[in-house]
């Protein structure tokens, strides 16, 4: 099965590298790892930690690999939304 990152919101080929960029810019990130029966919830977490959640993401994609593994990364930074 193939893995699917998912970056706040869209669902996105950029490399983890990229990603953490970002994570770096807004100071925090939240989200989920979900693998078949498994999920992984994390929230507010330190841009330092961003390679652990990477390193279980590729975990679940060895243990798992005829599940759908999908990493769902979210910056913790406010929308504006215009009216």
């Amino acid at each position: 099965m193939i893995p699917k990152v998912v970056f706040n919101g869209k669902q996105t080929e950029l490399s983890f590298d990229k990603i953490k960029e970002q994570v770096d810019t807004h100071g925090s990130f939240s989200g989920s790892i979900e693998a078949g029966n498994t999920m992984f919830l994390f929230n507010n977490v330190k841009p330092s930690h961003f390679d652990y959640y990477v390193d279980t993401f590729n975990t679940q994609i060895k243990n798992q690999p005829e599940t759908e593994v999908t990493f769902d990364i979210r910056t913790n930074v406010i929308e504006t939304v215009s009216l």
